[in-house]
């Protein structure tokens, strides 16, 4: 991982999102809670739900074995781009560097109604006293929560 970082520019390579192994456990319990999904579903005559149960437990898997793609994040003056991703400041409302024992993020306070709260990953050697004066310059320090279906996603191993 490189970071570079000088007054008004800081970057840095990271994960897409922390990537976990999953063991032939978590399928077998998967293809259960869907097997049972389907079989109730099968007794309502609810053949539209069994299609979408399988196509969702598929495109899970298929979620599950991908590892993440590594992402360029960069603060410039204007905004935060992370991947093809970019963020103007103009269109947030405030930040916070959130320190979780396995990995650093930051979360921005959009403007947008559809995306509230964005979570960008941090690389591991980032010093976040600085990566916090840098964000500082140019949005408020605000007390953000992660999203409920982000933190869900992670506790599951995604």
């Amino acid at each position: 991982m490189s970071v570079r970082y000088n007054e008004w520019h800081m970057e840095w390579d990271v994960p897409e999102y922390h990537h976990e192994e999953k063991d032939s456990n978590w399928f077998a319990a998967a293809i259960v809670l869907a097997g049972a999904l389907v079989a109730v579903e099968f007794m309502f005559n609810q053949f539209v739900l069994i299609a979408l149960t399988i196509t969702a437990t598929t495109a899970l898997f298929l979620v599950a074995k991908r590892e993440p793609n590594m992402m360029r994040v960069e603060i410039k003056k204007t905004g935060i781009r992370a991947g093809s991703m970019f963020y103007p400041f103009a269109n947030l409302d405030g930040f916070a560097v959130i320190d979780h024992p396995n990995e650093h993020k930051i979360l921005l306070e959009s403007t947008k109604a559809f995306m509230p709260i964005i979570v960008v990953p941090v690389a591991r050697d980032i010093d976040l006293d600085i990566l916090h004066d840098q964000l500082a310059e140019f949005l408020p320090s605000k007390d953000l929560r992660e999203p409920v279906g982000h933190v869900l996603f992670e506790r599951l191993g995604f």
